[in-house]
């Protein structure tokens, strides 16, 4: 979820107007492209499953959705692009992740729809059967909260052993 890409953001000052401004721009999304980030070369078993996706996506979402391989650091460049991204919903990464701050229901719908392209029959053959794969469908909270976990097993992991990305 290239160049020439106009970047949308739902952020706002003070008071009550981001409120306001993030349901508003929240009903009307998705208004225009939708990035998704995969975090390692185009070829690998994680470009394969976005693009699969990517077709069913198009169709419940009604934009483009487009496919932004961008490899290095183990994952960490693309991983950066996203959370630098505005939190408007224009940009994704596959677990899936957003930047920080994009409106919950901007969330929530790409979850819905991503669950649905997931579902679909030819997707759900394709990586059960011939990629082997166990699909686990879950909503954002869970991720986050899975994703907690697996940074406080970890994490202690690569500090004691000093373990940097390579950029």
């Amino acid at each position: 979820m290239v160049a020439g890409l106009t970047r949308r953001s739902l952020v706002l000052g003070a008071a009550a107007a981001p409120f306001a401004a993030s349901l508003a721009g929240a009903q009307n999304w998705p208004s225009g492209p939708i990035r998704l980030v995969v975090p390692f070369p185009p070829g690998g078993s994680t470009d394969a499953l976005a693009r699969l996706v990517q077709t069913g996506l198009q169709q419940r979402l009604g934009v483009n959705i487009i496919i932004e391989n961008k490899p290095g650091a183990s994952g960490a460049a693309g991983t950066t692009t996203v959370a630098k991204s505005p939190p408007d919903g224009a940009y994704t990464w596959w677990g899936v992740f957003a930047p920080a701050g994009t409106p919950k229901p901007i969330v929530e719908r790409f979850n819905k729809e991503l669950a649905a392209s997931i579902r679909e029959e030819r997707v759900t053959k394709t990586l059960t059967e011939g990629q082997q794969m166990s699909l686990v469908l879950s909503t954002p909270e869970e991720l986050g909260k899975f994703s907690t976990a697996q940074g406080k097993l970890w994490g202690p992991v690569v500090k004691e052993n000093d373990i940097k990305g390579e950029m």
